[in-house]
């Protein structure tokens, strides 16, 4: 994708419809800054400030302000922004992030065990489950306990995705250990990649065409099935 033409796109459409500009004002900024360098800075903060000034901040809005304080390493108004999106929205992802990060920083596995169904609980519909998984097979992996990763997704594991059953696999055939085992991660793996193409269940990321996305799910079959 051509980023210049991207913007171009951008400023005819805000131009036309200046409405918009909010909706996809992260997107735009990013753009400014990459192809505008120090000028883009300086723009990205005008228009920061301007969406301040808004009486009706949204919690997206919130995000945006947050995440590009921290991106221009503004501490204090990060740290303001973060607590409004948390008083806001206290279940959604912004929180949910943070809880993920402290179980990807717990180091125990018997206690991140204990992080991750605390945060299923909590959150029982969250997209986010998978990637919880995904961190505990590889918590296991680092040790060398395949069997242990076997056993956890046999106990926790229905709401896992192929991810977690593909990176077992793919690490056990790699250091040739427990190949039976690694046959049967493979193959639910493959189950798991087949049903999502016939029932998608993940959200296809905005940034995606309905066509990359089908392609991104067929990559993931091919993937697996190459391990």
């Amino acid at each position: 994708r051509d980023p210049v033409r991207a913007l171009e796109l951008f400023d005819k459409d805000f131009t036309a419809h200046p409405e918009a500009k909010r909706e996809f004002l992260s997107s735009y900024l990013g753009l400014v800054t990459h192809l505008k360098k120090e000028e883009g800075e300086a723009l990205a903060r005008q228009e920061l400030e301007r969406l301040t000034k808004s009486p009706d901040l949204t919690v997206k809005d919130l995000n945006t302000l947050y995440n590009w304080s921290v991106r221009f390493k503004d501490r204090e108004n990060a740290l303001k922004y973060a607590a409004l999106i948390k008083e806001r929205d206290p279940e959604g992802e912004f929180v949910q992030a943070e809880r993920l990060q402290e179980i990807a920083k717990t180091e125990d596995v018997r206690k991140r065990t204990e992080l991750v169904q605390k945060f299923k609980a909590d959150f029982p519909k969250s997209e986010m489950i998978p990637q919880l998984h995904y961190l505990m097979i590889s918590s296991f992996i680092k040790k060398g306990e395949h069997q242990e990763a076997q056993a956890y997704l046999d106990h926790y594991g229905n709401d896992a995705n192929w991810t977690a059953y593909s990176l077992l696999a793919v690490d056990m055939i790699k250091n040739n250990k427990e190949l039976k085992l690694a046959e049967g991660m493979a193959g639910k793996a493959v189950e798991l990649v087949r049903r999502e193409m016939s029932a998608p269940t993940i959200k296809k990321p905005s940034y995606l065409t309905d066509k990359e996305w089908k392609a991104s799910i067929d990559r993931s079959l091919g993937y697996v099935l190459s391990a």
